[in-house]
């Protein structure tokens, strides 16, 4: 992609300091255009420089002579030529057959290093090379190099007030079958001099041999403490394995409402790590690149066979459990003086007769409606004037009733979201389910 004479910004970056540019020199050079090459009969050199994925060349081979243009290097193939000198090199665009520029140079070494450094000039090559360093850190230090807010990491917008997790949802058969819970807490997170944060953790988990992260789960958010301790417990469900990794990241949140949270930093670990740990509780360090900024601890239970046996029966038998849809279980822990720990859970039930009533009623109405029509059939051929009024009676009024009241039967017994609108939707009369 050449730009010609008209961009005073890429003519100041062509003239600056040499220290900033990769490689320079003098060059043959020939450029393509149209269909065919330009016709010269001698093959002029040019003082080329290549800074980034940036080629600029110039009139003649004099540095300081005026820059005529700049191709930018990607999606490109170099190729070794020797069309007009023994030691030559060809750049071919692969979107357009047109864009080809050919170059020679004085001897083989010359070329050799001009082909290696083109070819690792671009953009795409040098985000594949970053993937493949970050992989090797990875596999030998089970941490990635990269900071978690980086964009490569996938740290997307967080809603420090949600606790939904989209990406590797914890649905009520994931916990049922759950075989570890783990709750977190924090320390040393800042001097007792400074503020004291609002924090908040965020899991991921890798499933090697993958390298890629998925967030997990969250915490909710401590306000203002040096030593957080979160509630919320994280269940760990089947589906995961032992050597699943856990990365626990964990956040200043600045400002809830416009959701503005800051990295402090990040530890990693494996399932079986906490569960080898003595009485399933380890302190790892929180590192942020390669400093220390303080610990989470990580107490982690076995959940045994029958342990929500007891306090789920109402829920668990037959008959009441076809009155409730939607159940949200969640786990929470708090510390106690003994170091033992408390923990209680709390169950989200929609009631379904909220919305199997509606249909039932429906039913009703329709079933009324029909035999009001029986009955006015029943009496049979009326004078004219009164069977025009009856005629007119049963179409538009009862018809009408019939019709309106199957349809929206019909769109209830197809809907399979949940039973209630959330709050922040009541005000959208379009959505006729009751407000939670």
């Amino acid at each position: 992609m050449p730009f010609r004479f008209n961009s005073k910004d890429l003519s100041v970056a062509a003239i600056q300091n040499s220290s900033l540019f990769v490689k320079e020199g003098v060059l043959l050079f020939k450029e393509k255009e149209s269909k065919r090459f330009n016709k010269v009969e001698n093959i002029p050199e040019r003082f080329v420089r290549l800074r980034g994925n940036l080629l600029f060349y110039f009139k003649n081979k004099e540095k300081n002579s005026e820059c005529l243009g700049v191709i930018v290097l990607e999606r490109f193939n170099v190729v070794e030529e020797n069309s007009f000198s023994d030691c030559g090199f060809t750049i071919e665009f692969e979107e357009s057959e047109e864009q080809k520029y050919e170059f020679g140079t004085t001897t083989k070494e010359d070329l050799n290093e001009w082909i290696d450094l083109l070819k690792s000039a671009s953009y795409e090559k040098l985000y594949q090379t970053m993937l493949k360093l970050q992989q090797e850190i990875l596999e030998k230090t089970g941490q990635d190099p990269l900071p978690d807010y980086h964009p490569r990491v996938g740290n997307k917008t967080i809603d420090v007030n949600s606790q939904r997790v989209h990406t590797s949802s914890l649905t009520e058969s994931d916990y049922d079958n759950a075989f570890m819970e783990i709750c977190l807490a924090c320390a040393n997170l800042a001097p007792q001099n400074e503020p004291p944060p609002a924090t908040m953790v965020k899991i991921f988990t890798m499933e090697p041999p993958s390298f890629e992260w998925f967030k997990y789960s969250q915490t909710e958010v401590c306000e203002e403490s040096h030593e957080p301790n979160f509630f919320k417990t994280i269940t760990l469900g089947s589906k995961l394995q032992l050597s699943t990794r856990l990365k626990f990241v964990i956040f200043s949140v600045t400002s809830k409402s416009k959701n503005d949270v800051e990295a402090i930093g990040s530890a990693v670990c494996t399932i079986k790590d906490i569960k080898e740990a003595k009485n399933c509780q380890m302190t790892l360090s929180i590192m942020n690149l390669d400093k220390v900024v303080g610990n989470i601890i990580i107490q982690g239970w076995l959940r045994e066979n029958g342990f929500y046996d007891i306090t789920l029966k109402s829920l668990r038998v037959g008959h009441p459990k076809t009155y409730i849809a939607n159940v949200i279980q969640k786990s929470f822990f708090a510390p106690t003086r003994n170091g033992s720990g408390f923990k209680f859970q709390e169950f989200l039930a929609e009631s379904s007769l909220c919305f199997k009533i509606p249909c039932m009623l429906l039913k009703l109405y329709i079933s009324e409606e029909k035999e009001t029509v029986l009955q006015l059939h029943a009496f049979g051929q009326l004078h004219p004037e009164w069977e025009k009024l009856k005629k007119d009676v049963v179409q538009y009024n009862y018809f009408d009733l019939i019709q309106r009241y199957s349809n929206s039967l019909a769109d209830l017994c197809q809907y399979e979201g949940v039973n209630f609108k959330s709050s922040s939707d009541k005000a959208k009369k379009g959505i006729r389910i009751y407000t939670n």
